[in-house]
């Protein structure tokens, strides 16, 4: 009965009425003898409305948003397709349009048609693309980097260069991004909503129509290949215990309707769920390096490889994504067209002299210093201990540094595994005054702190009582006697009067080169029989995550791990994992692992946080995994007045580029 109110309804001209219709027959009926009687009438109520000389373009950009919804009801029919074909047409027609008048020179008219086209037809091959070239607010971003990226996929990227392309490259289901307090907040990246709640998991709404950069579809199937390549720790992004936490995969009502399903309760779901999602495919396979120099993602924008400007400076270049599409939420594409990163030599000379450069990252404490006197540049950095200051907006009070730097030890050598030479290491070393000479020259102790455990400073989960004896502003845990006491006695458990030990740690970085053979003198002094040699121990980073995490050739290892979110869980780090219950790349496997695994499955804050502090006390006292060292605070300079920004993550930078904007100058 209701399916023949349809007639009259289409005689009358009321599309939308007939629409609503549809959609409430549709909601109401589920099985599928059912809908496929629905979806038999659309095609030719869709014909009669395109026939109508009042359906205007408004009309039928309004229809297409109710077919997205219909389509939802009915996946893999072809409800839409005769107006998705009209639309075409009409596109395509503006397009012929815009290319005639730009050989004439009428660039202005030729922009109102390809705006007009995009509006009806985004989807139309060449048109993205041509308007973004005729476009006169094509806004090119300048970004000053340590060094060009090379790899540029989840599992391959290492550098910080790298890891930042990959924001502008690839989606998450959800985000992690700051607001202007401060707060860390999730919102949907490529979903089209935030999800649902459902018993142990969450319930996603894919977009319709989403691609790839290369033009191919992307659906469900590469979600689930992602999530299988998580699982077995096959260079997906993220330690394979992050895959465990995952049950698996439902589709459910129709093909763009998911749901992720935990195998246990975790204090932030949410965290499990914002891996990177690559293409299903098997070549290039996006386990390879072949991928990584030449990725395919979803995001804003696309990788175009090494490239040089007119005056002869090498870039890497990101364009805008020509079939990236909003994502839900009112999210418009990125208004940046294109991304530019320069290895800057000197930043604070190219800062001053190229007003073309509107963003420095990473800069040293004395090239911050220097670059608070260049005009029309601001420096962005931590601005004290106290976590309710901050130096301007753009860097909020409340984001914590999740980066954390310790040697990595290697607990398969016989007297790395030795508790009492782990603690002896850690005291012998003065991070308080390595800093200062190495890291924090003429800006002083407000920046790049001293850590005592696996923890961030300031962090909810680092203990606040666990403070130097020294000083309460300071976590360094530096105390020369202990860890000549402490050596001794790790000496005579392991029956030998004198132990060599290499600490590898990464090239490139000369404040890295130097405070790791200061610390290696400090370590020698502090500890007698010990030698340290780090001579000749340098590696790329590639290099060096290869000996530490793959085939763990090393006795120590200056190294860092970023936390992907705040719920700073260990057992990526510490815990066993994989097929077989794989251990760390560090080889520990002390009392604390089984400490850290019982905090996954607390649900309660208070619980989890007061676990995290008998944690971080064992780990300072008595245990010792890692040596802890340092966070170094991201510093970087923006040209005021040339560049709209909201609040960023100073680690990712880029996870709300859409909200970017160049000012003309």
């Amino acid at each position: 009965m209701q399916l023949a109110q349809l007639d009259p309804l289409a005689e009358l001209k009321a599309w939308d009425a007939s629409l609503a219709l549809v959609k409430k027959l549709a909601e109401s009926y589920t099985r599928p003898n059912e809908r496929a009687k629905i979806a038999k009438v659309l095609p030719d109520l869709l014909r009669q409305a395109l026939k109508d000389p009042s359906f205007t373009q408004a009309k039928l950009k309004e229809m297409r948003h109710h077919l997205r919804v219909l389509e939802e009801h009915f996946p893999g029919s072809d409800i839409s397709r005769p107006i998705n074909e009209n639309l075409r047409q009409q596109a395509q027609g503006l397009y012929d349009e815009a290319k005639a008048l730009e050989k004439k020179n009428a660039k202005a008219a030729a922009l109102v048609r390809l705006k007009q086209a995009e509006e009806i037809y985004p989807d139309l091959p060449g048109l993205r693309t041509f308007r973004m070239r005729l476009d006169t607010d094509y806004q090119i971003l300048n970004v000053g980097v340590r060094e060009l990226p090379q790899f540029l996929s989840p599992g391959w990227a290492c550098t910080d260069s790298e890891i930042r392309g990959v924001e502008l490259l690839f989606e998450s289901l959800i985000r992690l991004a700051p607001d202007k307090r401060g707060a860390l907040y999730y919102h949907p990246m490529l979903a089209i909503a935030r999800p649902q709640v459902i018993p142990l998991g969450r319930q996603f709404r894919l977009p319709q129509g989403a691609k790839w950069s290369d033009g191919k579809a992307l659906g469900v199937g590469d979600l689930r290949f992602t999530l299988g390549l998580l699982q077995r720790g096959e260079v997906a992004g993220r330690n394979p215990a992050w895959g465990e936490l995952l049950k698996g995969l439902q589709v459910e009502g129709d093909a763009y309707s998911i749901k992720l399903r935990l195998r246990q309760g975790f204090i932030d779901p949410l965290a499990v769920m914002s891996f990177k999602i690559v293409p299903a495919r098997s070549s290039p396979h996006p386990t390879k390096s072949d991928f990584a120099k030449k990725p395919i993602g979803s995001g804003p924008f696309t990788y175009k490889g090494w490239l040089s400007d007119p005056d002869g400076r090498e870039y890497a270049s990101f364009v805008a994504n020509e079939h990236y599409t909003a994502r839900g939420e009112g999210r418009a594409e990125a208004r940046i067209k294109e991304i530019r990163f320069y290895a800057m030599r000197d930043p604070v000379e190219e800062m001053k002299t190229l007003k073309d450069m509107h963003l420095a990252l990473d800069l040293t404490a004395e090239e911050a210093q220097k670059m608070q006197g260049v005009a029309g540049v601001k420096v962005v950095m931590r601005d004290s201990d106290d976590e309710s200051k901050t130096h301007n907006d753009l860097r909020p009070a409340g984001v914590v540094n999740r980066r954390i730097y310790f040697l990595a030890v290697n607990h398969r050598k016989p007297v790395l595994n030795n508790a009492d030479f782990r603690l002896a290491l850690a005291r012998a070393i003065n991070r308080e005054q390595l800093l200062d000479e190495h890291f924090r020259k003429g800006i002083g102790p407000q920046v790049h702190r001293a850590i005592n455990g696996p923890y961030p400073a300031g962090s909810w989960a680092c203990s606040p009582g666990l403070v130097s004896r020294d000083t309460a502003r300071s976590l360094d845990p530096f105390d020369a006697e202990l860890a000549k006491t402490k050596v001794k006695q790790a000496l005579a458990s392991a029956g030998v009067r004198d132990i060599r030990l290499t600490v590898k740690y990464p090239r490139g970085d000369p404040r890295v080169k130097a405070a790791v053979e200061a610390m290696c003198a400090q370590a020698e002094k502090n500890l007698p029989g010990v030698k340290l040699v780090c001579r000749d121990q340098e590696r790329s980073p590639y290099e060096l995550r290869k000996e530490v995490e793959e085939v763990r050739d090393y006795d120590l290892a200056y190294y860092h791990y970023d936390f992907p979110d705040e719920s700073f869980w260990l057992y990526p780090l510490l815990g066993s994992f994989g097929r077989g219950g794989a251990e760390n790349y560090l080889g520990y496997t002390g009392s604390l692992v089984n400490r850290v695994q019982r905090t996954t499955s607390l649900r309660s804050f208070e619980q989890v946080r007061e676990q995290a502090h008998m944690i971080h006390r064992q780990f300072l006292v008595s245990d010792m995994p890692f040596v802890p060292l340092w966070q170094i605070d991201p510093i970087y300079a923006i040209r005021t007045g040339a560049l709209e920004l909201p609040p960023i993550d100073p680690l990712l930078v880029f996870t709300r580029v859409e909200e970017w904007r160049v000012t003309p100058r």
